[in-house]
């Protein structure tokens, strides 16, 4: 039963991850224990992350947004393509930003309060750090695609408005 986290791809000068996947491996197979235990806290992480990014942070800033794009557009009829993308540019950096901060802050939160909570007694506290700090490396990786992929669709929302 091999890590979560690491694709068994064959390691090849140009692949860096290689390396540093074996070492993944070898902590995993190492502590079984905690590799269960992490694989099911990344995925709750990961579910209640995107979850409460797109609700609480990255629609109200694309909704906020587009009221400031209408008053824009009724203030000053033409608006230059360039302007536009400009504004688009601007929603997208700042909802970026907030979702990563939220993601750290949750990650943080969640996967090492959990993770000291419960793995087991006789773990030395710096296997748990190593194990945490790997489940929210991991679990961060998983979250930029989310958030990256709900900024684009609420993007695409607003383009289809205007």
């Amino acid at each position: 039963n091999m890590s979560p986290w690491s694709t068994k791809r064959p390691v090849t000068p140009k692949n860096k991850g290689g390396i540093k996947e074996m070492l993944v491996d070898s902590f995993f197979h190492q502590h079984k224990d905690l590799q269960q235990l992490c694989e099911m806290l990344v995925d709750r992480a990961m579910k209640n992350f995107s979850q409460s990014v797109s609700q609480v942070c990255i629609r109200p800033i694309f909704k906020n947004g587009a009221t400031s794009f209408e008053e824009y557009f009724n203030r000053t009829p033409v608006m230059t393509l360039e302007e536009y993308m400009g504004l688009l540019k601007a929603l997208e950096a700042d909802a970026s930003g907030e979702a990563t901060a939220m993601m750290n802050d949750d990650f943080d939160r969640m996967i090492k309060g959990t993770l000291r909570l419960l793995a087991p007694r006789e773990t030395k506290s710096k296997v748990v750090e190593v194990a945490c700090s790997l489940a929210i490396s991991h679990a961060s990786k998983k979250g930029c695609g989310t958030i990256r992929s709900i900024i684009s669709e609420e993007r695409k929302k607003l383009v289809e408005e205007f």
